[in-house]
């Protein structure tokens, strides 16, 4: 039977994931990113302590987890880039 999710846990994990596929490859542009965790954040989906933690589990499993590959500095450039974008 599947886990029945709160809109709040949903948003969480599909922002999250997000996240991570930014950082791993921007297929996304950062702005747009931004925009719908700001929406989220504005609609009380996902607080501010919610956006930060989602940051900082990416930043370990989809950044720290690759500090030996030729991909890591791109990827923290990259979740740096959406950070400062989120603070516009």
């Amino acid at each position: 039977m599947p886990e029945e999710l709160s809109m709040k846990d949903l948003h969480y994990r599909t922002n999250k994931g997000r996240i991570q596929s930014f950082v791993a490859r921007e297929r996304e542009k950062s702005s747009r990113i931004s925009k719908t965790l700001k929406t989220a954040m504005r609609k009380g989906h996902l607080s501010l302590e919610d956006v930060n933690r989602i940051f900082l589990e990416v930043k370990k499993e989809s950044v720290e987890d690759f500090s030996s590959s030729t991909s890591y500095p791109s990827r923290k450039e990259r979740l740096e880039k959406l950070k400062e974008e989120l603070l516009r």
